[in-house]
């Protein structure tokens, strides 16, 4: 739910700001593949990060950047452009709470029935664990971010198929593919918008 309002909130915002300029034209896009949009002389590749599992509290920041840098490489499509778009949003600290302690609640009870379920012990200390962190004044975040690969037609498709697969074998990121070929225009207009 909050991916599809964070891709219709950010393509009217694109919008608006290729309105401004004097060189506003609609391309016209065509579905390829899962993700992968053909839109004139140009290929757009459109991921949404699904699940990246690591937490910026639990890495020094040197294991960080170097993760980063990973992130960046498993992306990189030889003369192919990249964007990454991150939506952040601050969460109610006490709904947040109050989530976590019911599903610490529905959690405890589990292990009650299963002690000896090591999976289940695990995400109780997360849980925890991140009820300490917001208790001690971090703000708990939700973030939406997603990756568009931009390429001239001349580069060959397979090699954007595997950036998924890449993303998902070397650091455990699912990128789900988008679909609507409307962001795809957008974010192509937004990026050659000229204006003044």
């Amino acid at each position: 739910m909050y991916m599809k309002t964070f891709t219709q909130s950010l393509i009217r915002t694109l919008t608006r700001v290729t309105h401004r300029g004097k060189e506003y034209s609609i391309s016209l896009c065509r579905y390829v593949k899962p993700g992968i949009h053909l839109c004139n002389d140009e290929i757009i590749a459109l991921y949404k990060v699904k699940n990246w599992s690591l937490s910026i509290h639990d890495l020094a920041y040197l294991d960080y950047l170097h993760n980063l840098r990973k992130f960046l490489e498993i992306l990189y499509v030889e003369n192919c452009r990249q964007i990454l778009m991150t939506d952040i949003e601050l969460v109610d600290t006490d709904k947040y709470l109050k989530k976590l302690d019911q599903s610490l609640q529905l959690r405890l009870v589990e292990l009650s029935v299963d002690k000896t379920n090591i999976k289940l012990r695990t995400h109780i200390e997360k849980i925890l664990e991140n009820r300490k962190k917001v208790l001690m004044g971090i703000k708990p975040v939700k973030t939406v971010s997603i990756v568009a690969l931009l390429c001239p037609n001349t580069v060959n498709i397979k090699d954007i198929e595997r950036v998924p697969l890449n993303a998902k074998n070397i650091l455990n990121i699912s990128l789900e593919p988008i679909v609507e070929d409307m962001l795809a225009r957008v974010i192509l207009n937004f990026r050659t918008n000229k204006s003044t």
